[in-house]
This record gives C-alpha cells, sequence and structure tokens, in this order.
C-alpha cells in the first residue's frame, strides 16, 4: 500500500540548507514522484522534482536537494495510482524535543499558559509529537491520531506543545525571522538508558543499567507481562492532556500544595489495583533501548538541525555514571542521523523533595552533566539554578529554559554575538580578609538582591564560615571578612538552592566547589 512516513502532514517544517530526506512505502518497482512547488497568488512556482523507484522490499526514500528558508509550499508525492498533498509547508529550522516531563510538561499546565495563548500570533511555529509507544502493539491497541499531526500556534494546538519547546521556538523564530519546527520525542519518568540502543550501553559504567534489567527478566512470563502491561490504565498514552483528568495530572501540574498531593496519593494507594506489569521489565516505556527502539527510529531518517534535551531527574538511582549514560546516548543519537548534531541541554532545576522522591542525587547529577558539557563536542548546557522548586520536582515556570536554550542556539549554532553561556568559576584569591571569585562568562555580573544566596565557606572541620560584606567588581565577586581557617568555597552544591547572581543575559552562574 502507498504511503508516506506519518511525520510528513500538513502545517510541517522541513529543515533549511540540508538535503531533505522523505520516505515511504509502495509498489515494489513502481515509480514515486515527489514534488515540492511554491503557491504564490494560486500559481505554483515549482522548486524541486524527483523521482524515485520502489526497492523490492516496499520501502522508498528520496532526498531532494538543500532549500532555503520559505513558506507556503506545497509538498506532492504520487506513484502510478495514488497521490498525496501536504499545504502550508515550511522551510526553515527543525529541532527535537528530547528528555522526560520537564521537557514534555504542555504550555495546557504552564503558568503563563493565559499570556502564550492570547500573546502568540506567529504562523512559522509548528509542533509535532512523536507518539508516546515502548511496544509496537501499543498501536493497534489504542488510538494515536493526536500525535501524527503538526500543530500550529492556534489557541487550540498551542496547549500540545512542549512549554520549554515553545519558548525556545518563539525566541529562535524572532531571532532568525524564519519558520521554527519542534519534533517532540520525550516521556516522563524515563532514564536516559530508555533512548539508547542497547549495544551503546555495553562496556560502559552505564551498563549497570543492562544488568539490573537483566535481573528483573528472569521468571517472568513474558506473554502475561506483555497483557498486563496492555491492559493497565496508565499505558493508555495515546491521549496526552487528558492526564489531567487522573492522578498523575492533578499530583504534577496544577501546583497543589504537598499536604493536598500527598492526600490525593494515599487515597489512590487504598484503592485496589490491578496487577501490573513490570516497572521497568520487557514492556515497560523505562526499559534500556525501549524508547529508542519504538519512539526514536521513527524519525532519524528526518533532517534536523540538532537536539534540545531536559531529562536527569530519573537517573538519580545511579547518578555516578549519568556521564557515561547521556555521553553514550549522544553518541547512539548522532549515529542514527550520521551526523554530530548539536544537544543543547538543561542542568537539573534546584529540588529538594516531592512526595516519595527526594533530590539528594541532584548534586552529583549536575556534576556529571557538567562533564558532558566540558568533555563532549557539540554540546552546551544551560544553567537552571533559579529556576526551581523546592517542593516539586516540576517547577511550573519554564520560560527563562526555553529562553536559554535559545540563547545557546543563536550563538554557538547560528553564530549571533549574544551572551548565551553561565557564569563559571574560573579562579578564587584568598588572603586573611578578602576572597575574590572570578567567573568567565560574566559580562555584566550582578546580585538581584543583598546577600548571595547559595554560598557557603567552611574550615577544614566542615565548620561555617560567614563573610561579613561583599562586593563585585567587574567580573569578580569579593567577599570580606575573616577568612584565615576558610579551605573550601561552595556553590550551589545543595539539591535545592536559588541562585541570584547573574551576567548581562540574566543567566545564573554555575554550581562550583573549590578549595581555598
Amino acid at each position: 500500500m502507498f504511503s508516506v512516513n506519518q511525520i510528513f502532514g500538513d502545517h510541517m517544517i522541513l529543515q533549511r540548507h540540508k538535503p531533505i530526506v522523505i520516505w515511504g512505502m509502495g509498489t515494489s518497482g513502481d515509480t514515486v514522484t515527489i514534488t515540492l512547488e511554491k503557491v504564490a497568488s494560486l500559481e505554483y512556482d515549482m522548486l524541486v522534482t524527483l523521482d524515485v523507484i520502489v526497492e523490492e522490499s516496499g520501502e522508498w526514500i528520496a532526498e531532494l536537494p538543500a532549500q532555503e528558508a520559505a513558506v507556503e509550499l506545497v509538498l506532492s508525492i504520487s506513484d502510478s495510482t495514488n497521490k498525496l498533498s501536504f499545504n502550508d509547508i515550511g522551510i526553515g529550522e527543525v529541532w527535537v524535543a528530547g528528555g522526560q516531563s520537564n521537557m514534555e510538561y504542555h504550555v495546557h499546565f504552564d503558568a503563563n499558559k493565559a499570556d502564550i495563548i492570547q500573546n502568540q500570533k506567529s504562523r512559522d511555529i509548528r509542533f509535532f509529537n512523536v507518539a508516546q509507544i515502548s511496544i509496537p502493539e501499543m498501536e493497534t491497541q489504542f488510538d494515536y491520531k493526536e500525535f501524527y499531526v503538526w500543530r500550529c500556534c492556534t489557541p487550540e494546538d498551542l496547549p500540545h506543545f512542549s512549554s520549554v519547546a515553545y519558548y525556545f521556538a518563539h525566541d529562535l523564530n524572532l531571532a532568525l525571522d524564519i519558520p521554527v519546527g519542534i519534533v517532540g520525542c520525550n516521556w516522563g519518568g524515563t532514564p536516559a538508558c530508555a533512548w539508547v540502543e542497547e549495544s551503546y550501553l555495553r562496556d560502559t559504567k552505564a551498563e549497570i543499567w543492562l544488568d539490573e534489567y537483566e535481573a528483573k527478566l528472569e521468571g517472568i512470563d513474558l506473554a502475561q507481562d506483555k497483557e498486563l502491561y496492555l491492559n493497565q490504565p496508565s499505558s493508555d498514552t495515546s491521549q496526552p492532556l487528558k492526564s489531567i483528568e487522573g492522578l498523575a495530572g492533578k499530583i504534577m501540574y496544577p501546583g497543589l500544595s504537598e499536604a493536598e498531593q500527598a492526600q490525593m496519593v494515599d487515597e489512590a494507594a487504598s484503592i485496589p489495583n490491578q496487577q501490573a506489569a513490570i516497572s521497568g521489565g520487557p514492556h515497560h516505556q523505562y526499559r534500556p533501548g525501549g524508547l529508542y527502539e519504538n519512539m526514536l527510529t521513527r524519525i532519524t531518517a528526518f533532517t534536523v538541525r540538532g537536539v534540545i534535551w531536559y531529562q536527569g531527574e530519573s537517573d538519580s538511582p545511579h547518578a555516578d555514571v549519568y556521564f557515561s549514560t547521556f555521553s553514550q546516548l549522544i553518541r547512539c543519537w548522532r549515529d542514527a542521523w550520521g551526523e554530530c548534531l548539536p544537544f543543547l541541554f538543561v542542568q537539573l532545576a534546584p529540588f529538594s523533595r516531592w512526595l516519595s522522591l527526594d533530590g539528594g542525587a541532584f548534586p552529583e547529577l549536575r556534576r556529571q552533566q557538567q562533564k558532558v558539557a566540558d568533555k563532549i563536542e557539540n554540546t552546551w548546557m544551560v544553567s537552571s539554578g533559579d529556576a526551581g522548586m523546592e517542593i516539586d520536582i516540576h517547577p511550573k515556570i519554564k520560560k527563562p529554559i526555553g529562553q536559554r536554550l535559545a540563547l545557546l542556539a543563536q550563538n554557538h549554532i547560528y553564530k549571533q554575538e549574544v551572551m548565551s553561556q553561565a557564569p563559571r568559576f574560573k579562579s578564587a584569591t584568598r588572603t586573611n580578609e578578602s576572597i575574590c571569585i572570578e567567573f568567565e562568562y560574566a559580562d555584566g555580573l550582578h546580585l538581584v538582591g543583598t546577600s548571595v544566596n547559595a554560598l557557603s565557606l567552611e574550615d577544614k572541620s566542615g565548620n561555617s564560615i560567614c563573610y561579613e560584606s561583599f562586593k563585585i567588581e567587574g567580573r569578580c565577586l569579593v567577599l570580606f571578612g575573616h577568612f584565615e581557617d576558610a579551605v573550601l568555597i561552595k556553590f550551589a552544591s545543595t539539591p535545592y538552592y536559588q541562585v541570584n547572581l547573574y551576567n548581562k543575559s540574566k543567566i545564573p552562574a554555575l554550581p562550583f566547589e573549590v578549595g581555598c
């Protein structure tokens, strides 16, 4: 049967300045014709046309030559008996939005939802979500039609956008003045290993995730586990915004108090549950490689510019190997696309505890994330030090995160002269009466408030030493006091903190811990 991959449709955005790959299925030996045309005053100006032959396997793939940014295009695809036409196509910049719940987090739940919907008028920002599928059988059991569409900036469609990705696309669209498309490929609660092909985890420190998974498989009735997984209510991910009606939506998103959230969880726990599939088991979305196989591979032929990534909370059990897990994920995704895609990612936001979860592993995860940014080429990290919530793992205000991701792209990918990096520790000089802390990326260094948040000084016994006053001199924070016994400076080193030291781009300083 003649078809094109489900990512192609009305309102889509295609990547500029790179060959455009289009693929589908057809009758072996048949000719498929692809035509891209510009609509102008009811007339069509052909940009490119190409014929390809359907292979013996029934697959066909076409590679259109790279194009400049454009709007109001029509893409037509036909064989000897069928024709498909997609309208309102744009060519611009396309980014994949990957990760877990803080990337998935919809505009529908954003603290500024009303403002977004009221004021967003751009026709040149579009969004596509990959269906959340962990095993192929889910596609026949559930109806995923809400996923296989390109959404526009309308009151009806905006609530489906990732909030972080929306702010990223909004600022990028303003900065570049061309269409921006986002391909969302994310799922709340998932560890990084779920998004990596298993072989990339072997013989690395991240192999511990495979070891634990393989231990879970011992003695499992695979057929029974699959049936349980397909029939448990949480497996139906076909209507993402409907989650607000259930327990997960009520406790995660609208901002109830901790006591109200805990009461809801307790009440739900008192209701007898049906038997469930094993969490992280052979059919579950948390298992190593499962979402790489069933979600990511659906889009790896689609031409994109790069990846924005917000994830790591669910890697707390093995925080010490996150550098290995995340760096292998990056390598895996780059291999899948066949190029060194840029990765712009978010350092985990400040967080203390939420229901049964705590942020005890977050300082180590942040150190591991910094290591990725330092050691893996073509990666850059957003500072989120002012954008967390002490008792909620899902901060409700996503705007600063999306804006800072856009600044990184503007600076490093599109070579615009903007300050995109966070202030970062460079050196410390101590005397008995002062400590001078110098920062990189610190033009316009300033403090919001009357004291330096998240900063502590310690002696060799771990006792705190207080500073008496401070001032900012250029790129330096200078502390004054009695520092004869000071040996250690810590900044944003706890699970939760609220950084108030910024550069001229209003980006908060990054965590550090250093001797002095």
